[in-house]
């Protein structure tokens, strides 16, 4: 098999395919509720970063019961991760210190739930937030009683290994209910003006306590993904279904471009955070060693970089200033190096037109392969594109293109 680096130079938007680990076997502990009604901080240790992320929900929301949600079987495993089990959104909330129960079918075995969604922080870092905000279990047959120190949404899972052929119901109780917006389903105006109440209360609180009784996030849900934030992130967004048609442009062309069939894959998640681990080393700290240690790259690239399936990768420059910040020469002799010292046949760049001297970087390039779509502007942006390419004597850029149509 070839070995194959991608190398991401420009700030990316982070698209993760939020998933159940495999060491899902072992239940977390349930809450000590102790002797507060609101589940304060007698009864919750971390009621404190509980309220930092991802809040705390007020005890006058209606809690529903009686819920029944099917989960999915029969599904393929997540093509880029074999190994990671597909979480499947409920459309209910766990609150803090909530004990929910959960109703299994007999004979159902291998069911996992998780409560909450992000990353764990590294030792080390200065935490805007808890470092681990994930509760997560086994569930079997009979009634489970679940919860979480921080809350968060409900989902449901199976190892990649174990998805059952049919789908079961299951019964929730006690969860709140979330105002998502599923493509297709929901009203759109309805949820726009109460996506826009909610960040005006929560701009400015009100006394009443009824009146704040609100689910502070909100899911867009198609079947190509599910972006997950906060309502005061949601309130600016007047056109979701464009959103959710966006973004599942970009999620085909990912798995087209993988060799899978975007069909048979689950939607891909999108979650806000307010911290992300620090990731690691990323393309400045390889261009450092390119810089210093020019016959020892391949050696330092080893401990730098990432791996996804067949792949390997480096993450790009956290600050876009420090992208501009580097020469087209610098650029030029980190390829080299690359190209001459590592292991690897096939070198991808993810480049835009934040980099210094761009054109002479794909002019390095066998392939250059552009996303287009069937759109008077798009199109019309794609006209200027090669005009200019064509003006600066660049047609040799121009001829090596291969034009990556995203359906509508």
């Amino acid at each position: 098999m070839k070995k194959i680096l991608i190398v991401l130079l420009p700030a990316v938007i982070a698209i993760c395919a939020l998933s159940c680990s495999k060491d899902l076997t072992a239940e977390s502990p349930l809450i000590d509720m102790g002797g507060s009604d609101e589940g304060g901080s007698s009864g919750n240790p971390y009621w404190d970063w509980a309220d930092k992320f991802p809040g705390i929900v007020s005890p006058n929301i209606e809690r529903a019961f009686g819920v029944q949600v099917t989960v999915k079987g029969g599904y393929e495993p997540i093509a880029y991760a074999p190994d990671s089990a597909v979480l499947q959104s409920t459309g209910l909330y766990v609150a803090s210190g909530d004990a929910v129960e959960i109703e299994v079918p007999q004979g159902t075995s291998d069911l996992q739930y998780q409560i909450g969604a992000g990353h764990k922080l590294l030792s080390g870092q200065l935490r805007q937030r808890y470092e681990n905000v994930v509760t997560r279990g086994v569930l079997h047959p009979g009634t489970n009683s679940v919860s979480s120190y921080f809350g968060g949404y409900l989902y449901f899972c199976y190892p990649a290994d174990k998805v059952p052929a049919g789908d079961i119901t299951v019964t929730v109780n006690n969860a709140v209910p979330s105002d998502d917006y599923v493509q297709g389903e929901t009203n759109l105006r309805e949820w726009i003006n109460t996506m826009i109440e909610r960040a005006a209360l929560l701009a400015a609180p009100s006394e009443d306590a009824d009146s704040m009784a609100f689910l502070n996030w909100t899911e867009l849900v198609s079947d190509k993904v599910i972006l997950t934030a906060g309502v005061a992130e949601m309130s600016a967004m007047t056109d979701p279904d464009g959103v959710l048609d966006y973004y599942g442009k970009i999620v085909d062309a990912y798995y087209r471009f993988g060799g899978y069939d975007p069909a048979n894959q689950p939607p891909m998640r999108v979650y806000s955070d307010i911290q992300l681990p620090d990731a690691g080393q990323t393309v400045a700290d390889a261009l450092y060693y390119s810089r210093q240690e020019k016959k020892h790259l391949r050696a330092a690239l080893a401990g730098m970089v990432k791996h996804m399936g067949p792949l390997d990768y480096l993450l790009p420059m956290r600050m876009s200033e420090d992208l501009k910040a580097v020469k087209i020469e610098e650029w030029m002799r980190f390829i080299e190096q690359i190209a001459s010292q590592s292991i690897y046949e096939v070198l991808i760049l993810d480049i835009d037109e934040g980099i210094r001297g761009v054109y002479e970087l794909l002019r390095m390039c066998t392939e250059i392969h552009v996303a287009v779509i069937k759109e008077e502007v798009a199109q019309a942006k794609m006209f200027q594109f090669e005009e200019e390419l064509h003006l600066m004597g660049y047609d040799d850029v121009r001829h090596k293109m291969i034009k990556k149509e995203l359906e509508g």
